[in-house]
This record gives C-alpha cells, structure tokens and sequence, in this order.
C-alpha cells in the first residue's frame, strides 16, 4: 500500500467531477516516456523459531527498517514512528502484518525493474543477516493464523480491521496473511488506457494460473493452489471482482470516475492523521455532513479511499489484488458482456488447479502460456544478453533466477 506522508492544505478542494478526469487527462505520456513500476511484497520471519516479527522486538520490523539507512534510505514518520523508507529506488513500506514491500521507482523497461528487485533483495538479506530474520516469497502464510501476526502502527490498517469483517469474510486473511505483486503502467491517450485495463482484467485468470503458491492454510493443503486469488473473493465485493463496464465501448475516465465516487471510503487523511469514514462513498462525502470526517475539512484530493487508483507513479494500474475477475457478487459485478460469464469460470478453476486449468480455446494455462512465449522473441538487454520473460531467468547471468511473482 501506498505510504502518504502528510496532507497539504494548498491541494485543492474537489467541487467537480471534472477535476478528477484531469489528473487522469494530465497523466497521458507519449510512449517514449512511458515507464513500468513495480510493486512486491515479502513475508518476514525470525529465523530461531519461524514467528513473524512484532514492530518492536530487537531486530524486529521497525530495527529492519532503520537499518536501511546504511544503504541510502531516509525514514518516514507517522505519529513519531517509522512506518517507511524512502530511497532513489521508490519506497520500501509496511503491509498490515509486517509484509515488507518495495514500491519501485519508474523505470524505462524490465532488465532495470530486475536490477532494482536485485538490489532490494541483496540489501534485506544483508540486513536479515544482521537481524535473524529471513524472507519468504509466496502468496500467503503457509503456516501462520491470525492471531499469530502482528499489526503494524499505522492508522489506515485499525480503520481497515475494524471495518473488513462487515464487508466479507477474509477481509483480515487479506491484510495480515497475503502478498502480492503489481505493476504501474503508463499510457499515451484515454483510448490507449482503456485498452490496457480491458487486457489487463483479461489476463487475470492466466496470471492466476502461472503464479499460483498459496496452497497451505495454516498447515495444511487448502484445496487451491492460489488460496491468495480465493481471499479476495470475499473481502470487499465494493472495491474488487470484475469491472464489467471496463468493456464496454464507452468506458474511458469519467466512467471510472464515476465508478470510485461510489466506491465506500475506509478513511480520510487530515493533518498527518486518519480519519475514520469506512462505508461513506466520496460522492457522500462531498455533498452531505460527515459528522466525525466533514466537520474538521472540506474534502480535498487527499480524501482517502483503499481502491487503486488509476493515475498514480505511473499511469493506469493492472493489479493482481483489486482486478480479479471473480463471481458476481454484489453491485456492478455482473458477467463481463464482452467475455460472458467465462472470465469468472476460468478464475475459479485457476485458483484451485494453476497452470492445469482449463481455459477456454486452449487445453490448460500451462499450454496457453507456451504459445503465448513461442510467438514472442526475448528481447535483447543492453548488455547483448536475453531476457527470459516467460522463463526462470531475467539477468545478464544466465544463471540468476529473477523475483519471484506471488500468487
């Protein structure tokens, strides 16, 4: 999640829909200057008995993130407590549990998005070294319940716990026990956007089905190979599942404006401090009384919602956690017109069987993939060497494995 470091009082007050189609209008970039950034996300344990470290313990979350100033890094502070670092490589930050994510710079193409995964990666582990602690790559806890994780000193995460269990019923398994990868993209038009984000929800049950490894809840086989895909078909109906209305011919940014005036808020950010407003939508927010939240301001575009934008470092958005195409559940989640109800059947099976479900024209994911990977030519990196996008490497040494995407 994104790290918000204090409110401005000089933004301006949002009084239109209009000025919240510009940020979007004014996002639009050529493609020469057009950048990826990346966002991933790890599970943290102490190496001695395997338990997900508290913020204050030695060597805990908040001495691994201190720690990080040997490499450059310079805190951020939220109510006299270290919640983020910040860096030339974007920002490393906390997910409710201690999940530790770095929130990439924008970068021209993915041999430098490598490099930068790279230098996070050797800099933790030498900070893990240090710390006892070690770093797992999976979609969610294999091992851990609820009760065994912390929750990390921000103020969004005791506004999202107390409202998560009135919305679905593994709101919390989100918060505390998953992780994730996502990737920020530019775009060059409102067309060009459009077209991203249809591709992008389209592709969710393929990226389901390859990256799928949560299989364990608490221990034991949990009947999915993706459980982390599972959880999100019951957290919050308002703000995940498929967005049908992203394929029809008119969806453009008002439509998605319109869309997240009515997505229901968690918070609102005023002073350095959040304000509790789950369940009041932005629309609400700025045409009625809010007596704990409307009182102390008018809304301003720091006005909080935990729905992913979609101008932000870089443009239009393909998440893994809020565009997952899922059954229909609740208001604006009926089949995709343009796929039927297809999108959901294929989501479903990647969940549980991976790379050998089925999808559609093609015998399996994993079949899908191989064609997918034959028409395309691995493009060469600067330094002469290619990269494997489909494969199991992304370097110019041919034998270094590259990050591994959550599922």
């Amino acid at each position: 999640m994104s790290t918000r470091n204090a409110s401005n009082e000089d933004e301006p007050v949002i009084e239109n829909r209009d000025q919240l189609v510009a940020p979007m209008q004014a996002g639009e970039k050529p493609k020469s200057a057009w950048r990826i950034g990346t966002e991933h996300e790890k599970l943290v344990y102490k190496r001695d008995d395997f338990h997900a470290p508290s913020y204050d313990e030695p060597g805990g979350i908040r001495d691994i993130l201190l720690s990080l100033q040997d490499f450059g890094w310079k805190p951020v502070e939220e109510g006299g407590k270290v919640i983020a670092m910040s860096g030339d490589d974007g920002t490393v930050s906390l997910e409710p549990a201690g999940q530790l994510e770095l929130s990439g710079a924008p970068l021209e193409n993915l041999h430098e998005t490598c490099n930068e995964a790279g230098r996070h990666l050797s800099q933790v582990k030498e900070i893990g070294e240090r710390c006892g602690v070690g770093f797992l790559g999976l979609g969610m806890w294999p091992d851990k319940t609820r009760e065994d994780l912390p929750m990390m000193p921000k103020g969004r995460y005791d506004i999202m716990a107390r409202h998560m269990p009135t919305v679905g019923n593994l709101g919390l398994d989100m918060m505390l026990r998953t992780c994730t990868i996502q990737v920020n993209l530019d775009y060059s038009s409102e067309t060009d956007m459009a077209q991203k984000f249809r591709v992008g929800l389209a592709l969710q049950p393929l990226a389901t089905a390859l990256f799928a490894n949560s299989p364990f809840t608490e221990g034991k086989p949990n009947g999915y190979l993706s459980y982390r895909s599972h959880i999100w078909s019951d957290t919050d109906p308002h703000r995940t599942g498929m967005l049908p209305f992203v394929f029809d011919e008119d969806f453009g940014y008002e439509r998605y404006v319109d869309y997240m005036l009515d997505v229901p808020m968690y918070f609102v950010f005023r002073d350095g401090k959040y304000l509790d407003a789950a369940g009041l939508s932005f629309r609400d927010f700025s045409t009625a009384n809010c007596r704990s939240c409307r009182a102390k301001s008018r809304p301003r575009a720091t006005g909080g919602t935990t729905s992913r934008p979609l101008s932000r470092k870089c443009g239009s958005r393909v998440s893994s956690k809020c565009a997952v195409p899922m059954a229909a559940r609740g208001a604006g989640s009926a089949p995709c017109p343009r796929y039927g109800s297809a999108c959901y059947t294929t989501k479903a099976r990647s969940m549980r069987r991976g790379i050998w479900s089925r999808t559609g024209r093609w015998k399996s994911a994993r079949r899908c993939a191989t064609q997918c990977r034959r028409k395309v030519s691995p493009p060469a990196s600067p330094a002469g060497a290619r990269c494997r996008i489909w494969a199991r490497t992304c370097s110019k040494s041919p034998g270094r494995a590259s990050p591994r995407v959550r599922g």
